[in-house]
């Protein structure tokens, strides 16, 4: 009797062991299941694609100021990622923009000035951070949800820019800081100009209170940055427009042979004989010594294709739109952007080349101008009332079965 025992237990012992490696068995089908794990966890990475690629072009600038070669490829690669995340799931690799043209010229014309490069690095570096932006254009544009985009990209704007602000205060204001004083006054320039749009055209009284409130406070802090301590009074000056003018005339004397079509080499004008400054006050003209005849060409295909959404925002758009706005505001920024440029470098890009080791940055403000453009001109191509019930919808508390 003991040994028939023994044996019925050692049976149940052996079933449930068996049971038990089928059901663990089962969870690991389940979990490397391509559906269960692959579909959902690029579901998500595609839902917070704007979130992690910006956090990688932040290592690539970064990593590039640092001279951090290794990470700022790893940097890259990351970025990248969100193409073939939406090739795997949404079919293509990214949706098409009008802007796609432009950037592939401009591409064209950055690997242009990288080959006749004499400083490799710092062609280098400033191709990374094209690339690392053109990344984050994309990723924006491609997010589904451009009215979340536009509330939190906003408020991570001025938060951003009051915590430079903040950074900027205790530094010694001298000449060393005027480059980075004039950026941070185009940047609440440009904030500003958004904010302007918004307050005048903004549905909601509370939102045109806020926006105005925002846009007075960004317009005084631009001018106590520039002109207390940036310099914004000799900007306009005869004395410093004669020494640009000199600068822009000698640099353009220069350029000759080959170097008329191919610029001098991206990032490579200061290193020049005309180099005499850290940069050349000029966001055009340094687009054509950086980058040649092909960055002019993808300058004026930009400029054409803008004009278009710009009229289509003013003339073919409601008032009463709740964007309409929020469209204003973006043509406002971008005319400021493209103001500064005619004086300053810093809408295009931002050089260091005077720092050890030398560097030069693209700008942010062109690629997240030109995303905020086209996020503006499809909003304002929906119908009216289905853009006031998207709004309303955005203001309801979400539930969720």
């Amino acid at each position: 009797m003991p040994d028939r025992y023994a044996e019925e237990h050692h049976c149940r012992v052996k079933k449930a062991s068996l049971a038990k490696i089928y059901l663990v068995g089962d969870h690991f089908k389940l979990l490397m299941n391509r559906p269960f794990v692959l579909t959902r966890v690029a579901d998500f990475l595609l839902r917070t694609q704007v979130v992690w690629v910006a956090f990688a072009v932040v290592l690539v600038y970064i990593s590039v100021i640092l001279d951090l070669k290794a990470c700022a490829w790893i940097g890259l690669a990351i970025a990248f990622t969100s193409f073939p995340l939406r090739l795997m799931r949404e079919g293509h690799l990214s949706q098409r923009t009008p802007f796609d043209i432009p950037l592939i010229i401009l591409f064209a014309g950055i690997i242009v000035g990288v080959s006749v490069s004499d400083h490799l690095a710092v062609s280098l570096g400033a191709l990374q951070t094209f690339l690392a932006m053109s990344a984050l254009y994309y990723a924006i544009i491609n997010h589904h949800r451009y009215v979340d985009l536009i509330k939190w990209g906003l408020g991570i704007v001025v938060l951003g820019t009051v915590i430079g602000m903040v950074i900027m205060l205790p530094l010694d204001l001298s000449s060393a800081y005027h480059f980075n004083l004039y950026y941070l006054g185009i940047w609440l320039a440009i904030v500003a100009a958004i904010a302007i749009g918004i307050a005048i055209f903004s549905r909601g009284a509370l939102i045109r209170t806020i926006s105005a409130l925002l846009c007075s406070a960004f317009l005084g802090l631009t001018i106590f940055f520039l002109y207390d301590y940036g310099g914004l009074q000799r900007l306009f000056t005869l004395h410093s427009f004669v020494i640009r003018m000199s600068m822009w005339q000698s640099t353009l004397d220069f350029m000759s042979g080959s170097t008329i079509f191919t610029g001098m080499g991206l990032g490579c004008w200061h290193f020049s004989p005309v180099g005499t400054y850290e940069h050349l006050h000029n966001a055009y003209i340094g687009l054509y010594v950086h980058t040649g005849v092909l960055g002019i060409v993808a300058l004026i295909v930009a400029v054409l294709i803008g004009a278009k959404l710009a009229v289509d925002i003013v003339c073919y758009s409601p008032r009463k739109h709740p964007y309409y706005g929020f469209g204003i505001g973006v043509l406002l920024a971008i005319s400021v952007a493209a103001l500064a440029g005619t004086l300053e470098i810093t809408p295009f890009a931002i050089p260091g080349v005077g720092s050890v080791p030398p560097f030069y940055l693209l700008s942010p403000i062109p690629w997240l101008l030109a995303a905020a453009l086209v996020m503006a001109h499809r909003l304002l191509r929906q119908p009216l009332d289905e853009a006031v019930v998207e709004q309303k919808e955005q203001r309801l508390p979400q539930r969720h079965c």
